[in-house]
């Protein structure tokens, strides 16, 4: 009798290390999911205005925050103002700077579009350059957004000329919560205005 009563005594203490063993793994298991799972959430990547990937977190976006901001601008505004006379070229580049700013810059776009502007590049099959001088990213009320001012030249290029054009723009920077590989840096261009597009010179263009 007491060998029996012995023999549960293990099975029971064998059984209760097993269930305590389990549970442990189990635990720990889903500690270190939750873990993963905070580190990836705060890993990102960042762009640096000549486009390469940084590796970055969520503690030192502030830091970065100037940085990140010149390199979305910098994409949007050549998306948007360096093309080939191609409609299929200008539609493309289209689609990919809309997911950097919001209807203001479509707005914009479309102001073009009923002038002729796009109509008459093809047209006359005028290839379009932007060169960037200067991007001033500047702190805003709302910690949720930046202001900023684009400053640079774009060059119209016919196939005898070149015409040389301001490109200033104004507008704001939403910081949104999640980034996309069509936004990596997870802002938003909004408020966005071409407040001077003038003719500064045209000449002949010499190969």
């Amino acid at each position: 009798m007491k060998n029996i009563q012995s023999a549960f005594s293990y099975v029971r203490l064998f059984t209760l290390i097993i269930v305590i063993g389990s549970l442990t793994i189990t635990f720990y298991s889903v500690y270190r999911m939750n873990e993963i799972s905070m580190l990836s959430k705060q890993q990102m990547l960042i762009l640096d205005p000549s486009g390469n990937v940084l590796n970055g977190s969520l503690s030192s976006r502030a830091a970065n925050l100037m940085v990140e901001g010149t390199s979305h601008l910098t994409k949007f505004h050549k998306l948007f103002f360096d093309f080939d006379p191609e409609r299929e070229v200008i539609s493309s580049n289209k689609e990919k700077w809309s997911y950097l700013a919001d209807k203001s810059a479509v707005v914009q776009y479309e102001r073009m579009e009923e002038d002729g502007f796009f109509q008459n590049i093809i047209a006359g099959s005028i290839s379009s350059r932007l060169e960037i001088e200067d991007i001033e990213i500047t702190p805003s009320d709302n910690p949720n957004y930046l202001n900023f001012t684009f400053n640079g030249k774009q060059q119209l290029m016919r196939s005898t000329s070149i015409t040389t054009r301001n490109v200033i723009t104004t507008g704001k920077i939403r910081i949104l919560d999640n980034r996309t590989i069509n936004n990596p840096h997870g802002f938003m261009i909004v408020n966005w205005r071409i407040v001077n597009n003038s003719t500064i010179n045209s000449g002949k263009r010499y190969e």
